[in-house]
């Protein structure tokens, strides 16, 4: 946990759900604010401040808002208009973003200021979790709080730190991982923290013991039955154009979830890509004389040995394969594919991206 001293106002930062965890309730300011797009650590971080209040053994009030209208008058007796039934309460606000919107409008001002001088107002014995929903905390928000509140700012971990978090909330949750389940958990699962706990609780609840491992792993979390953007990625960096197909093949039909998958896709395959891209030019210097240094600037140190070795040989291939014109023309079908998703006018998409691949297969060959 860090602290930081802003304007003489106190913001208490910590660093995930876990940092929080280890935290009493009389440590952490009344007012605190969750960062993030993500749903599930939010509901993590509710559940620990309902546990801090029942522990407490004091009678309390629990209210929900969610931005609907008339929420943002409701907030305001609730936190500033004094009642002896209640007094002890934790306010919890989903969808941040829209519900403080009208508080940080320019034509708002005089309410703003309102709520910004009576911040410190607020008793301690309420405390008022908010998901601000977004990547970002706009500065306004913090002059609303006086720069004083407790951030959880959700961010995607670099490939160094994945082992490390892993350990941490497996701990954190009392489980633990073979070898080869660690690997393919943090090689298949995307680098935050509430995609690693999320898949942790469906371990746990689904198979209802403490030890995964691999395939339990991909049984429980990457089946492949349903759409894998991993095996796509894997399949086209393999060169294989029937499993390719196959795989894109089981991409849900309907607009909203084909967006969704397909955004997903166009991410793990850049991803892939750089990773080709760097593996290449690290490689071509190296000449295999250092694998620790290659492991190191692919951030992958903590691989196990085995797959340090799977992954070196993959690149390998992946890099024959993957050389000039096949990875320039890979950049250029994802950047199209960006565009398109970008467009209000977004025409074929699907068939678009077909005709794509196979000039890719073409170039390949």
């Amino acid at each position: 946990m860090q602290e930081k001293q802003v304007k003489n106002k106190s913001i208490k930062e910590f660093k995930n759900y876990a940092d929080l965890s280890r935290t009493p309730l009389e440590s952490i300011p009344n007012v605190f604010l969750y960062v993030s797009t993500d749903t599930f650590e939010f509901d993590l971080i509710a559940d620990y401040f309902k546990h801090l209040f029942e522990i407490k053994g004091e009678p309390f009030e629990k209210i929900i808002y969610v931005s609907e209208t008339g929420d943002l008058e409701k907030l305001f007796a609730d936190l500033f208009n004094y009642s002896m039934f209640g007094s002890t309460k934790l306010i919890l606000i989903k969808s941040g973003v829209e519900f403080f919107k009208p508080l940080l409008l320019a034509g708002k001002k005089d309410m703003f200021e309102n709520f910004r001088r009576n911040r410190e107002a607020i008793s301690d014995s309420i405390s008022i979790v908010v998901h601000y929903n977004a990547k970002d905390l706009p500065a306004k928000m913090g002059t609303l709080f006086n720069q004083n509140y407790g951030l959880l700012k959700s961010r995607q971990f670099y490939n160094e730190e994945r082992k490390k978090y892993l350990d941490e909330f497996s701990r954190l949750e009392k489980v633990s991982f073979s070898p080869e389940a660690s690997d393919e958990f943090i090689h298949r699962t995307p680098p935050n923290t509430g995609s690693y706990l999320r898949n942790i609780h469906k371990l746990k609840n689904l198979l209802h013991k403490k030890h995964f491992e691999l395939n339990d792993v991909m049984e429980i979390l990457f089946q492949t039955h349903e759409f894998s953007p991993f095996h796509f990625a894997d399949s086209l960096f393999a060169g294989n154009r029937t499993e390719v197909f196959r795989e894109y093949s089981k991409m849900p039909k309907d607009t909203e979830s084909h967006k969704i998958h397909l955004l997903s896709l166009l991410s793990i395959l850049l991803n892939r890509a750089d990773e080709v891209r760097r593996a290449d030019i690290i490689m071509k210097r190296l000449k295999d004389s250092n694998d620790s240094e290659l492991f190191q600037k692919l951030g992958m140190s903590s691989y196990s040995e085995g797959r340090k070795r799977f992954i070196k040989s993959r690149l390998k291939k992946e890099t024959h394969l993957f050389s000039g014109k096949p990875l320039e023309f890979l950049y250029e079908i994802l950047l199209t594919q960006n565009e398109k998703m970008k467009s209000v006018h977004m025409e074929s998409p699907d068939i678009l991206l077909k005709i794509q691949l196979e000039q890719l297969f073409l170039l390949l060959n």
